[in-house]
């Protein structure tokens, strides 16, 4: 008698923890993210879904807190745009459906209703508002930026996205090639035509300094055009200096290969010695976004060249998210051409210095009032800081490989400005 009392004890404490537990997910799917109540934080399984306010576009984070997808409202119906792939990505809309089947979207306000046969329209007069055209206005002026490509278009009127709402869309579109355009009508001639891509044994050598690129894993922020992610675009891409370097031949002169690039830093921002991985803004934590402010001049020949300025900003252009020690090497020139170079002058080209990064008493001073430590190191040596993800990410997406191929044809002529260390890490 007192065994069988004791399993029916057992079995209705069983059914209390069981039923605490399932109550306790759903509820924890409306957590405000810390501070920033402007967000919705969802947790579901291995997942945070970042909601902006008003709950109709959200970022999706894997248990890295890296983005792998967006999740769009559509007619009062939200979808899952995910930029994993295979496993991951059936994975991933596993997961989605199974909160969504949970009453995740009830939770944030939705009215979900299942129409009965026939009479669709009843369920979506029902539903909360998808995006509006004066919905896309608001993004826009809190940063978000669309760039539609013919794609695009099909999967958002495939979405039932109305005429207008697209025409918002591309209307509103900013034209962040402008300053390049600008800078090539002022050169004498044109950079030669962007070179293939590095072969893949190339790109296998490079393969420890390869990072997680937001095509699959990579980081990113919840307002950078959906459309960047999808396709792995960064600034450099929107300056047309996409892989513009062809393959470095170690046998043929530096003084004949070109395009040459030389980048001056206008402006550093706020901790820009940190240690890159402590960036909330690049891991999408944070709405505070840190842009470095650069000007390249890049040579086409050994006569004519063009400025080109623009923003390299860690939320939206760092898909290259992480550096092993052998990234130094690439740092460090192994070729040198008898009578061509500017040695310890540094100077905007065509030829390089004899390193590829500023070290002299001025820029060890700039370094020691920022460092949080109050140091200063040799950039040529560094594979930590938030300025060598910075430099790395540009010259991959430039075309160099970033391995020990001791290719020089990228440089840094000087850093002009630079803030203090970041205070709110």
């Amino acid at each position: 008698m007192r065994v069988s009392r004791l399993r029916a004890t057992w079995f209705f404490i069983l059914i209390i923890v069981i039923t605490q537990g399932r109550l306790s997910k759903l509820g924890a799917q409306t957590r405000p993210a810390g501070r920033r109540s402007a967000f919705t934080e969802i947790k579901w399984d291995d997942y945070t879904f970042r909601f902006l306010p008003g709950n109709q576009m959200a970022q999706v984070l894997d248990a890295n807190g890296h983005v792998i997808g967006t999740i769009l409202d559509s007619g009062g119906d939200l979808k899952l745009l995910p930029t994993v792939t295979g496993a991951d990505a059936e994975k991933l809309a596993k997961s989605f459906q199974a909160w969504k089947d949970s009453g995740g979207e009830a939770a944030l306000g939705y009215k979900v209703a299942k129409p009965p046969s026939g009479s669709g329209p009843a369920a979506v007069s029902n539903a909360k508002p998808g995006l509006t055209v004066d919905g896309v206005i608001s993004m826009l002026e809190a940063g978000q930026s669309f760039d539609l490509s013919a794609d695009d278009m099909v999967r958002l009127k495939k979405a039932k996205a109305s005429d207008a709402l697209m025409k918002a869309m591309m209307e509103a579109t900013p034209a962040p090639a402008t300053p390049a355009a600008q800078a090539s009508n002022a050169a004498p001639q044109p950079v030669s035509s962007p070179a293939q891509p590095a072969p893949a044994s190339t790109t296998e050598a490079a393969s420890n300094n390869s990072g997680k690129s937001k095509s699959g894993k990579g980081s990113g922020s919840i307002f950078q055009s959906t459309s960047d992610i999808l396709h792995g675009r960064s600034v450099i891409d929107h300056v047309g200096l996409r892989n513009i370097l062809p393959q470095w031949d170690p046998h043929k002169p530096l003084s004949e290969q070109f395009p040459h690039v030389a980048i001056t830093v206008l402006y550093a921002p706020v901790g820009w010695m940190d240690p890159y991985i402590t960036d909330a803004s690049a891991q999408g934590r944070s709405l505070i976004s840190h842009c470095f402010q650069l000007e390249a001049v890049v040579w086409s020949d050994a006569e004519h060249s063009k400025k080109v300025p623009f923003e390299w900003c860690s939320n939206k252009d760092e898909f290259l998210d992480r550096l092993g020690p052998d990234y130094v090497f690439s740092l460090l020139p192994r070729y040198r051409e008898p009578g061509y170079g500017t040695g310890i002058n540094r100077t905007e080209g065509p030829a390089p210095p004899d390193k590829l990064i500023p070290y002299d008493r001025a820029t060890l001073d700039m370094e020691a009032k920022t460092n949080p430590h109050g140091t200063s190191m040799d950039l040529n040596r560094d594979y930590t800081t938030r300025f060598a993800i910075m430099f790395a990410n540009i010259r991959k997406d430039l075309g160099q490989t970033l391995t020990n191929d001791g290719d020089p044809r990228v440089w840094i002529v000087s850093i002009k400005k630079a803030a203090g260390p970041s205070i709110l890490q």
